[in-house]
């Protein structure tokens, strides 16, 4: 475990700085601890134990990470996900503090797999007072079902940033995993598609402006899709 902590605090530049407070940091994993499904958001959740004698002050900085199945959880461009909270009050011996962060998993190979939550570093006025780093991670097994083909556990980040202005549909995707295109459609109220068709994605990205100037006035219902795990709706008005 050291030798992943050391490894993915490199890839941040982070150090352990000396320091005259000793004390035992320990993490918990909250959540998840059940079922995942890849593409629906969940909460990962870890807490914090100060095991003493001294006092982590305010101030520092924990960062921590999720491992899946073993391995770091990536995001979109290979990088391992890590996070980091400032202590917004010291931390006493004996005190506990829950850090939470919205995740969103998938490929990977589905089944029961341990999830982990690690400390990968500790930055601040107490850093390098640790007298124990063996109790930095801590691991459930869940259930786990992938929705796209991809290899590598990663952290779906995909965000609908598409708009409707001066009569035309501006679809925006970004962060897609496993699609090379997306779906849309534009559906009036009486559940008719009046229009629809597919954007093809460059990258993790699909962009393409849609001229809606000659339809009826009125409200209508967006729907654009990547056909797996990835799924947008909203109210336009067409005047």
């Amino acid at each position: 475990m050291r030798k992943l902590i050391f490894a993915l605090s490199a890839v941040f530049g982070f150090g352990m700085l000396s320091a005259q407070t000793t004390f035992d940091m320990e993490l918990g994993l909250v959540s998840p601890t059940t079922t995942v499904t890849g593409g629906v958001p969940f909460t990962f959740e870890v807490s914090i134990t100060n095991n003493g004698p001294g006092t982590i002050p305010a101030g520092d900085t924990i960062f921590f990470a999720p491992l899946f199945g073993g391995s770091p959880l990536q995001d979109q461009n290979g990088d391992p996900v890590i996070f980091g909270n400032i202590l917004a009050a010291a931390l006493a011996p004996t005190q506990s503090v829950n850090f939470t962060r919205p995740l969103n998993v998938n490929g990977g190979q589905s089944g029961n797999i341990n999830v982990c939550g690690i400390i990968v570093a500790h930055f601040g006025a107490a850093a390098g007072g640790e007298l124990d780093s063996s109790n930095w991670q801590d691991c459930a097994q869940i259930t786990y079902t992938s929705t796209v083909s991809v290899s590598e556990y990663v952290f779906q980040n995909t965000e609908d940033k598409s708009y409707f202005a001066n009569g035309t549909l501006f679809i925006n995707v970004e962060g897609l995993l496993d699609a090379d295109r997306i779906n849309f459609e534009v559906i009036n109220l009486a559940g008719q598609v009046i229009q629809n068709g597919t954007v093809k994605a460059e990258g993790h990205n699909a962009r393409q402006e849609v001229a809606l100037r000659n339809m009826p006035a009125g409200v209508y219902i967006v729907r654009i899709n990547d056909g797996a795990s990835f799924n947008s709706t909203r109210k336009i008005m067409v005047n």
